[in-house]
């Protein structure tokens, strides 16, 4: 099993969680969202893999801005259109370790 340790903690000490909560969110690459940021991008990350900005309890106090590879976001969120249909995507098979 891979040791990648979490500010002192390694993943095995990590609990798992489910998510149930609504985000806004728009196609971003990393470098565009590390740009929008004022961040520098690290040597050992891809400017241009896709992902998407992903603002969290958007208009609250608790608002706040995230950035997720497109695989990712795409297998665990839909879109949630107006009519109340959605599109409903295959979930990506995915493994973290």
């Amino acid at each position: 099993m891979c040791r990648v340790f979490y500010w002192g903690s390694t993943v095995d000490e990590l609990k798992k969680y489910n998510c149930h909560k609504q985000v806004h969110a728009k196609p971003m690459s990393r470098g565009d969202y590390n740009k929008l940021r004022g961040w520098t991008i690290p040597a050992n990350e891809n400017p241009s893999d896709p992902g998407y900005l992903v603002v969290y309890n958007k208009g609250t106090e608790d608002e706040y801005l995230s950035w997720s590879p497109a695989h990712i976001f795409e297998a665990g969120y839909t879109e949630h259109l107006h009519d109340g249909k959605a599109v409903w995507k295959r979930p990506l098979p995915i493994s973290l370790w």
